[in-house]
């Protein structure tokens, strides 16, 4: 997840449309350092949850194939790792 994704996913779920206007044309005056980093680090957060909710599902689909859902999860999981 790239910078410009959290700020994009941020604008669609917070901001009216004409804040968004001012974010595209200030970025660097409206979205401080600091804001930036708090809203990277939920935004990991988020991903993370989900991530592990979805490997979750992956493990409990044992009663299919053990090794393959196994495998799934493990991959699942090791994006948080990429």
């Amino acid at each position: 997840m790239t910078q410009d994704d959290i700020i994009e996913m941020a604008i669609q779920a917070w901001i009216s449309d004409k804040e968004a206007q001012l974010i595209t044309e200030f970025d660097e005056a409206y979205l401080s350092c600091t804001y930036l980093t708090d809203l990277t680090a939920f935004a990991k957060l988020v991903a993370a949850k989900e991530r592990e909710a979805c490997a979750k599902v992956a493990d409990d689909a044992d009663k299919y194939n053990r090794h393959i859902s196994r495998e799934i999860a493990l991959a699942i999981r090791a994006r948080g790792e990429a």
